[in-house]
């Protein structure tokens, strides 16, 4: 169940300052500062939680939120030896508030998510890593080579990945997704599809790269395609984006004719 707690914005401002805002770009000098005052910033973020979670106005959760400024700057950088990608940097405290309700949808998704999933693994502990690290890009392309091993010389894998996927996320489908998760659901998918909104300019679409919010948010949308794939059937395994499909052969074998 979906419930947002101090520990979640705790948690959120103390991964921050270990690993800082946003993974793509340098560290800034709030990221130290963010450790030193994690109490009082989560006790802020919270705070502000439960007075739009308590307004008698449901719909304050969103116009609220769509009513402040909200900084944040969208960066180019580097992607490979040759190439750039979009990210974009929110300012601390917004960050750690996205976090924070992240972390808390995080918790609330992890027993619903599949163990074909290698990719951001939530670990309830309440340290500092979010992720369990185990769970990476080489446990993904292991788990793929042994299926396939005992799926058989003759079984069709194929690997594919999302196009451009944070890029297309509707934040409409995010909010009901949330939705789903029970407990303060409601208010939190208003916060989060209104703090979405802000940083891509009103546009409905988009999750904004770096952060571990976008991360978690992301994990969300593709556990519905996960559920999807495996109610039918399919055997598979996904790291983020990338999926490897693994079946076995139902083309009729050739035979050989000699007259």
């Amino acid at each position: 169940m979906l419930k947002p707690e101090l520990h979640h914005f705790k948690r959120a401002a103390l991964e921050v300052s270990k690993h800082g805002d946003n993974d793509t770009l340098p560290f800034d000098m709030d990221v130290r500062f963010c450790g030193d005052e994690a109490e009082a910033l989560a006790t802020i973020a919270y705070g502000f939680y439960n007075e739009l979670r308590d307004s008698q106005a449901a719909k304050d959760n969103h116009e609220r939120i769509s009513a402040l400024h909200i900084h944040s700057e969208r960066l180019l950088a580097p992607s490979g030896p040759t190439g750039f990608r979009v990210v974009t940097k929110i300012h601390l405290f917004w960050n750690i508030y996205l976090n924070g309700l992240a972390i808390a949808v995080a918790e609330a998704l992890e027993p619903q998510r599949s163990p074909c999933v290698h990719s951001y693994r939530f670990l309830s502990d309440g340290g500092e890593q979010l992720f369990d690290a185990t769970r990476s890009w080489r446990a993904f392309k292991e788990a793929t080579v042994s299926q396939a091993s005992i799926a058989g010389d003759e079984a069709v894998i194929v690997q594919t990945d999302i196009s451009s996927f944070y890029e297309h996320v509707s934040h409409h489908y995010i909010e009901n997704l949330i939705n789903t998760l029970g407990g303060d659901a409601g208010p939190v998918s208003k916060q989060v599809n209104a703090l979405l909104s802000k940083l891509f300019a009103g546009r409905s679409f988009g999750l904004p790269v770096g952060g571990q919010g976008a991360r978690i948010l992301a994990e969300l949308f593709l556990n519905r395609v996960d559920a999807a794939l495996t109610s039918r059937g399919v055997q598979w395994n996904r790291y983020v984006d990338d999926y490897v499909l693994i079946a076995a052969n139902t083309a009729p074998k050739k035979t050989t004719s000699y007259l």
